[in-house]
């Protein structure tokens, strides 16, 4: 079954946010196993819109599936391209980040 990761993020200011959200929408093709081959099937993006107040700040939001719990863990673990993100683009320009994952049909 797949994995499907979420993050949320909050940025510090409007140029921030914009820097953020174009470099994590480039996660999909920069992340590669070490064969050369991409892994994340799919990513999902956009600005946070729901009206019920429960935001916790969070301005935009990434879902991202992935084939099996391997491949997140590659992902989340081991990517030097993602783990660039984590250490060098994220911080200074996500003010707040909420992250969570689940296995579809998973209960």
């Amino acid at each position: 079954m797949s994995v499907v990761h979420i993050v949320a993020f909050s940025a510090t200011s409007p140029s921030a946010l914009a820097e953020l959200t174009a470099e994590a929408r480039k996660l999909q093709a920069g992340c590669k196993k070490p064969s050369g081959e991409t892994y994340i099937r799919s990513v999902k993006a956009g600005k946070q819109v729901s009206p019920e107040g429960k935001d916790h700040g969070m301005q935009i939001v990434f879902v991202m599936e992935f084939a099996n719990q391997n491949d997140l863990d590659y992902y989340l673990w081991k990517d030097e391209y993602h783990d660039a993100f984590k250490t060098q683009i994220a911080p200074g320009r996500a003010s707040g980040v909420v992250a969570m994952d689940f296995v579809d049909g998973a209960w």
